[in-house]
């Protein structure tokens, strides 16, 4: 039987790779050992650490308990020394033999015999492999605090034999392991001897059947990147046609709107002309004043447009007033067979830095995306509810909530909800511009919003709003007052009219000259700059919007060649970007007033009389 093993064994290492084989074997059989004991000098080792804090951290209670009870005793000392003093020693003796028991129940409660941690107290520190002292003079407690030499060696013994196991098993089956690797290395090898022996072609491992595949891969590869090339261009193509579709509608809407207005002055004013022509001039003073209402309504309609992202400079509102003005439009938008529901928790006025239009468009957007939600899937839910709550959540924010039981969201859509055109119904049915335009008017008013939804279970949308005082309120309007004041013009007798539209220009002029002012025109910024480097005027009017150079650029140069005018009052319909340098110049007193276009001529003639 040995000498057959031993013919057997020869026999192998002449066989390819076998050497190779009883040498890795040999190596991992080394390692194993050199493991093993690593393992569990280690493990020696992190148990004496954890023995140890186990020790100190015990010795530290028992001392805690102990100077408890004795503090405790000295408490009570003094009271049962007024009475009788025999009883002060009883005190001591009682207190002290709790104060022992509670010791040895924590030198229990933190033995882990398990882990071959076995706490004993003892007062020599013999048969204990780790210890602590323990004194204690006013109880005369001196003991030793140690782990049990014999727990830790069985715990040792047991444990070394779970690891001998365990790495005797990974031995197996590395060797298992090997074994298949090692026959699989062989296969290419007897293949090649095979296909010799055969006078075949050789091919050591497949190679030129690999190239073929890989050479088949790469080209459908490149054919698949070609075709999602151009399904993403006309994926482009097709979100570009549908926001330019949905801006257009949203111009086609204003459109709408201005014509209707346009119409209405047309036809008031062939009523007027009427009006003169028979001499009814009661008729024609309505007609103007019609005329004058609908010109407001333009310049409304045009703040909204101008404002479409942000809300008007300065203006505020109160919301609850607001959402209350609104609850008739809002009954018009739900059908009847959702409940629309309101909750105020505002004890005082709740004022937000968001004009009264602005606030209207977050809350019309968010009601609207309410509806369609629950609308989408009315017939799998119960309850149909829209809730819009106020709540106060101290001197400095505000909650603004509006929730439904609709369809829900995924996440995936939420991380895209405020994106601009991301629309989830199509682009024939919405814009994708509502919640992104209450993003951005919530964001510029210093607000934020959170949105709570899960598909099947309703969105709530929580907008954060800063809560302006009304202290505020009142000392800027009384400072806007001084201010206006303090700006009143001296006497005037010169005026420069500066503005690119020649209609305005020359009305502008007419008018002023009417009154008896000696008035001069620039037709563009450049010019403006010219004729004030020239010659000083009593009153500067400067449009904003001109070519070659605007207002705010003129008053800059003006300003830097050291010909500051003495009086400017900016005509504007919208500041744009230059919001920022406008509110520059007035706090440096170069901008006086602000006239918002469009302005009646009353409007400037109580500028200029002050």
């Amino acid at each position: 039987m040995l000498s057959r093993l031993k013919q057997k064994f020869k026999a192998s290492l002449q066989s390819y790779g076998f050497k190779f084989f009883l040498s890795t074997l040999l190596l991992g059989v080394l390692v194993n050992i050199f493991l093993f004991f690593l393992v569990m000098v280690g493990l020696a080792n992190l148990h004496e650490l954890y023995t140890k804090a186990i020790i100190k951290l015990t010795k530290a209670q028992v001392e805690n308990v102990l100077s408890q009870a004795f503090d405790d005793y000295l408490k009570k000392r003094e009271v049962l020394q007024a009475f009788d003093s025999a009883l002060s020693q009883e005190l001591l003796e009682s207190l002290k033999y709790e104060a022992e028991r509670e010791v040895e129940r924590l030198v229990s409660d933190h033995s882990v015999p398990q882990l071959g941690v076995k706490l004993l107290l003892a007062k020599e520190p013999k048969g204990l492999n780790e210890f602590e002292v323990i004194d204690f003079k006013p109880f005369n407690f001196r003991m030793y605090l140690g782990a049990s030499s014999e727990a830790y060696f069985r715990f040792l013994l047991s444990l070394s034999g779970t690891i001998f196991l365990f790495f005797t098993l990974i031995l197996v089956l590395a060797l298992l392991l090997l074994r298949y690797f090692y026959l699989n290395f062989k296969k290419p090898l007897d293949s090649l001897v095979l296909e010799l022996e055969r006078g075949g072609e050789l091919s050591l491992t497949g190679y030129r059947e690999l190239d073929a595949l890989v050479s088949a891969i790469k080209t459908y590869t490149e054919r698949e990147k070609e075709l999602l090339s151009r399904e993403h261009k006309l994926q482009l193509e097709l979100e570009k046609s549908a926001r330019l579709s949905a801006i257009g509608t949203m111009a086609g809407g204003y459109a709408h709107e201005f014509n209707n207005l346009l119409q209405m002055i047309f036809f008031n004013l062939e009523l007027a002309e009427k009006g003169i022509k028979e001499g009814n001039f009661s008729l024609v003073n309505k007609y103007f004043e019609n005329i004058r209402s609908i010109t407001s309504r333009g310049q409304n309609l045009a703040r909204r447009i101008l404002y479409l992202t942000k809300s008007v400079p300065g203006e505020t509102s109160h919301v609850c007033e607001v959402i209350q003005n609104l609850m008739g439009v809002f009954r018009t938008m739900v059908p009847r067979e959702i409940e629309l529901r309101y909750e105020f928790k505002c004890p005082k006025p709740c004022t937000v830095p968001l004009s009264p239009d602005s606030l209207k468009e977050v809350l019309i957007n968010l009601i609207k995306n309410a509806v369609e939600s629950i609308e989408e899937v009315k017939d799998k839910v119960e309850r149909k509810e829209i809730k819009v709550s106020v709540s106060l959540l101290d001197k400095k924010e505000l909650l603004l909530a509006i929730s439904d039981t609709g369809c829900g969201m995924t996440e995936e859509v939420m991380a895209k909800l405020f994106t601009p055109f991301f629309t989830t119904k199509g682009f024939e049915k919405g814009s994708g511009l509502g919640l992104f335009v209450v993003y951005n008017l919530v964001r510029n008013a210093q607000g934020r919003i959170e949105v709570e939804s899960k598909p099947m279970q309703g969105t709530t949308f929580k907008i954060y709003l800063p809560v302006v005082e009304e202290e505020r309120i009142a000392k800027k309007t009384e400072e806007k007052e001084i201010a206006l004041a303090e700006a009143k013009p001296k006497p005037i007798r010169k005026i420069l009219v500066v503005d690119d539209e020649e209609d305005i220009r020359e009305a502008l002029k007419d008018y002023l000259a009417e009154l008896g002012y000696e008035v001069t025109v620039a037709e563009n910024g450049k010019t403006a700059y010219e004729v004030l480097l020239a010659r000083d005027y009593d009153l500067v009017l400067m449009d904003m919007f001109m070519p070659e150079m605007n207002g705010a650029e003129v008053l800059l140069r003006l300003k830097e060649a050291g010909k500051r005018p003495s009086y400017v009052v900016l005509m504007t319909g919208y500041a744009g970007e230059d919001t920022a340098t406008i509110e520059a110049l007035k706090q440096e007193g170069i901008i006086k007033r602000i006239l918002r276009k469009p302005f009646s001529f009353k409007d400037l003639e109580d500028i200029i009389k002050g």
